[in-house]
């Protein structure tokens, strides 16, 4: 669901904002995208995905977003469930710029905003962290950076022969 990386680098941004704490968050609003994002109970990794409560709390709670982060454990987690019941959509949105704001008991708060393209085109090293990300517990730790390498000069190479057998190292 593309409103979801708008809204998870959103919350990234606002995790990383001075003060930031866990403890005594009493809401997080956010554009929870009409019609994309609005699941607030889901019950299984596909439902999850289309949650924006599930996305925020998750993002909130471990600090990145991959495959680890949305499976059937992580749906079901009861941190990730007590916050998700906090998460409550924004009062304003404004088009195009995914906000988070988190609202803390006593009245403190932190925004954070996407800085992401219009597109969701990340920089080489953003989508090489996101890939390490995912790839993690399914290639071999010692073979990822070398696919890594192997896909970012994929024009240069003689043939396909290093790129599926560093993928076909599997745990």
């Amino acid at each position: 669901c593309t409103p979801a990386h708008g809204l998870i680098d959103a919350t990234f941004a606002a995790r990383r904002q001075p003060g930031f704490t866990l403890d005594s968050i009493e809401s997080v609003e956010a554009d929870l995208h009409t019609f994309s994002l609005l699941r607030s109970d889901p019950q299984d990794e596909d439902a999850a995905g289309f949650s924006g409560a599930f996305l925020v709390a998750t993002a909130l709670i471990h600090g990145e977003f991959g495959l680890e982060q949305v499976s059937e454990e992580a749906v079901h987690d009861p941190e990730i469930r007590a916050l998700m019941a906090r998460v409550v959509p924004a009062k304003s949105v404004i088009d195009g710029i995914d906000t988070v704001t988190i609202r803390y008991r006593g009245g403190k708060y932190v925004t954070g905003k996407n800085t992401a393209r219009p597109t969701y085109i990340y920089s080489d090293a953003e989508t090489a962290a996101k890939f390490r990300l995912s790839a993690k517990g399914v290639i071999l730790a010692s073979d990822i950076e070398g696919l890594i390498e192997v896909i970012c000069t994929l024009e240069t190479q003689p043939n396909l022969r290093r790129l599926t057998s560093l993928a076909a190292g599997r745990i």
